[in-house]
């Protein structure tokens, strides 16, 4: 196996540097390609609704202001639109524009059914019914349509919705400070005594007893059937939610359609006793007919790991022969709550964007369905 540039001393650096973020899709297969892959997560779920809601959970304690994340929310047409803009300025190699393939939970918790029942039972609605109570369903669809209809957005599948459903509802009958949330529309809040995964009850496939998984495959395949009613197709790679995910959930993904799963060589697993264990490899992906690829690097300007860490990223990729596939959250891209995040987060795409076709001419951006195996035969 030959690799650019190859220097033994600076690829052990780059192993320690990176915690060997360069060899996670080397160990599935090799590439001669430049390709630029944007893996963004979290479309479509409904996280903080507004700044008035940020502003009364804050009041309440449950939240601070001070994770990038308290200032995630549904997308808008205009972000969207926003975004669009950014990505058909920039071409790669084979004149295409970037593309973001965005995860997608097509589902949120349907807050008023489950009030209605007391509580006593769990209720979900699509994304569309979301969007449509909000009042901008049409124009957020029409952006979403606009920018799959250029390349631009390649939606695929991040589970049905980005919550846990059995934790929050018991919570949600016995916390106070759950209840709260609640009633501001917000499930995501932190309970100490639960596990560090758990906590915000957005590890959709996180589980304290293997009784639980048949409602968790459940989830899954009603999830995926959810997405092709919302985009008019089904999604071909499915992405756990916070990356927590088991092997026995594997044949549930193929049967909701997929193709492949996002896994790393490293993964977080439940223990099956209500704690996490950390696995190596891929047992059962295989099995279940399902194809893998993992990340290699982060762009997250919302967090500081901004432009010159997503080259770092890239440089590392290519040197290993493989796809810079990057990690880019919506968080960094939507301005329902504070317009600013949404403009820094651009600002420094459009950087990164020039920045890659200055540095690599030769690299393409793709979207993360050419990296499957029958992609590429």
């Amino acid at each position: 196996m030959k690799l650019a540039n190859f220097n033994l001393l600076e690829a052990i650096k780059d192993i320690v540097r990176t915690r060997g973020r360069g060899l996670k899709n080397a160990v599935a297969r090799r590439y001669s390609t430049r390709w630029v892959v944007f893996d963004s997560d979290d479309w479509g779920g409904q996280r903080v609704p507004s700044r008035s809601v940020l502003e009364a959970l804050i009041e309440l304690g449950i939240l601070t202001g001070d994770s990038p994340y308290d200032y995630d929310t549904l997308e808008s047409a205009q972000d969207l639109s926003a975004l669009l803009e950014v990505l058909g300025q920039i071409k790669g190699a084979d004149g295409n524009a970037a593309v973001f393939s965005c995860y997608t939970n097509p589902a949120n918790p349907d807050f008023a059914t489950i009030r209605d029942n007391d509580f006593s039972a769990y209720a979900w609605e699509p994304l569309s019914a979301t969007l449509a109570r909000r009042g901008d369903g049409a124009a957020v669809k029409a952006a979403w349509r606009q920018g799959i209809d250029a390349g631009l957005l390649a939606p695929q599948y991040h589970g049905r919705e980005h919550l846990q459903v059995r934790l929050w509802m018991e919570h949600l009958r016995d916390s106070p400070q759950v209840r709260r949330g609640f009633e501001l529309g917000f499930y995501s809040v932190p309970q100490s005594g639960l596990p560090a995964a758990a906590r915000g009850f957005r590890a959709a496939n996180f589980f304290r007893d293997a009784s639980e998984l048949p409602e968790l495959a459940d989830i899954i395949r009603s999830g995926a059937d959810c997405f092709a009613a919302e985009f008019g197709e089904r999604a071909e790679i499915y992405c756990p939610a916070n990356n927590i995910f088991h092997p026995s959930l594997y044949p549930a993904v193929a049967e909701a359609g997929c193709r492949a799963v996002i896994r790393h060589v490293r993964n977080a697993e439940p223990d099956g006793q209500g704690g996490l264990r950390r696995v190596w490899g891929h047992a059962g992906v295989a099995e279940a007919g399902l194809d893998w690829f993992g990340r290699n690097t982060l762009f997250e300007p919302a967090q500081g790991y901004g432009v010159d860490h997503a080259l770092a990223g890239i440089d590392s990729a290519f040197a290993w022969g493989v796809p810079a596939v990057i990690s880019t959250h919506r968080v960094n891209y939507v301005g329902g709550i504070d317009p600013a995040v949404r403009d820094r987060g651009l600002r420094d795409l459009k950087a990164l964007l020039r920045e890659i076709t200055r540095r690599w001419p030769d690299a393409s951006f793709v979207p993360s369905t050419r990296l499957l195996v029958r992609e590429n035969v």
